[in-house]
């Protein structure tokens, strides 16, 4: 068995999804399945799959010698406080690639999101993000509702800057790997060619880069809501019957996703507060450009709304 050595740590609603089914197929690259099990994230195991490093190992188990790239993709290991030593403490060479977006374009899809997974209730944005930034939620309502209540703290989640700071506080910036959002939407091919360069891999000859995720609602709220309840023990149990009988690709968890999922434009972020937002994270956008090198000026203007969420 090969051990992971390579982590797609976030953030989501960045291009995740689209950029492990890109590398998923790569023929020197074992991405495992489910790609998010969430097993280093200790403050965050609502979300996991594994319930011990056994469970975790086995996802593995079918990487061999081909598999220069043994990686997954758990999309909320930057913004875990855990993850990250977590992970250095079981691979210390490890390797990881991050994927951000500007922070109003972020927390929208972000929200949609939670609300996808009945994590959240308060449906509009704005309510939801003045809930969140003033600090008017329910304590109660809140440990009831939602899985992991630090994943309702919008303004926390939102500091990608903050996150990319201390994620380079424990790694040395050359085992780093940063893609813009706007930059993955704009030019798809190009970005994944440089990830083949950080992981020094040789280009597939890949052409086909098709949007993989769009935004989606529940046709059956409550049947949502049920979901969330089950999942970590339908997924244990999926998981394990799948690893028994030599199953990779067979995902239960996926059928119940398109059962009761429906793709739904979201609704246009109004002027005063994308203005608000862009007022809260100004301070963390410069911390985000000095960071990464990037220049961020413009999205202090403006957010961007681009491709695949």
């Amino acid at each position: 068995m090969k051990a992971p050595n390579t982590f797609l740590i976030g953030a989501p609603k960045c291009g995740t999804t689209a950029l492990s089914e890109y590398l998923g197929t790569h023929p020197r690259v074992f991405m495992c399945q489910p790609k998010e099990p969430h097993f280093f994230g200790t403050d965050m195991r609502a979300y996991g799959c594994c319930a011990d490093a056994g469970a975790y190992g086995a996802l593995f188990d079918a990487a061999d010698a081909q598999h220069e790239v043994v990686m997954e993709a758990s999309v909320l290991y930057l913004y875990s406080d855990d993850a990250v030593p977590n992970i250095l403490a079981a691979c210390p060479a490890a390797r990881f690639i991050v994927m951000l977006r500007h922070p109003v374009d972020y927390l929208h899809a972000f929200h949609s999101q939670l609300l996808l997974n009945a994590d959240e209730w308060i449906e509009d944005f704005d309510s939801a993000w003045r809930a969140s930034r003033d600090g008017t939620r329910d304590a109660e309502q809140v440990r009831t509702n939602c899985r992991i209540p630090k994943l309702l703290d919008y303004p926390a989640v939102g500091r990608l800057g903050e996150q990319v700071q201390r994620l380079l506080g424990q790694v040395d910036r050359e085992r780093v790997h940063f893609i813009f959002f706007e930059d993955f939407s704009a030019d798809t091919a190009g970005e994944y060619r440089r990830v083949l360069d950080f992981l020094g891999l040789e280009n597939d000859g890949r052409e086909n880069f098709d949007v993989i995720h769009s935004n989606k609602v529940n046709r059956i709220v409550w049947l949502g809501k049920w979901r969330k309840r089950q999942q970590g023990p339908l997924i244990r149990a999926w998981i394990k019957f799948k690893l028994a009988v030599g199953l990779r690709h067979l995902s239960l968890t996926g059928w119940l996703h398109r059962l009761n999922r429906k793709p739904q434009m979201r609704n246009q972020i109004d002027t005063e507060l994308r203005d608000d937002l862009l007022q809260f994270f100004h301070d963390d956008i410069h911390a985000l450009q000095a960071a990464t090198g990037r220049d961020l000026r413009h999205w202090l203007k403006t957010a961007p709304t681009t491709r695949s969420d």
